[in-house]
């Protein structure tokens, strides 16, 4: 089975800077968007605030899953399912 490789090396730091920024991405456009949150879920600043603690407790977690995940499957394939379904639940 042949794998191909990335053999450019500032394109593949490109790459691995975007997919390390998402989790901090995602983070600062939650906490901006907490107090149109509040008020268009008509709840407590401390419910809201509960959500980005589940959103932190899904990103720590979701590296407990994927380390395994890229052991037995490689990297590409469970990195285009991970992209696949965060983009997916975005929209939601």
């Amino acid at each position: 089975m042949h794998v191909k490789t990335i053999n450019h090396p500032v394109l593949f730091a490109l790459i691995l800077s975007a997919f390390s920024a998402l989790g901090p991405f995602t983070v600062d456009m939650y906490l901006s968007s907490l107090p149109q949150m509040m008020s268009y879920f008509h709840t407590s600043a401390s419910l809201i605030q509960a959500s980005l603690t589940a959103s932190l407790l899904g990103l720590g977690l979701g590296q407990l899953v994927a380390g395994p995940l890229s052991d037995v499957h490689g990297r590409r394939k469970p990195l285009l399912i991970s992209m696949l379904l965060y983009f997916f639940i975005s929209i939601a």
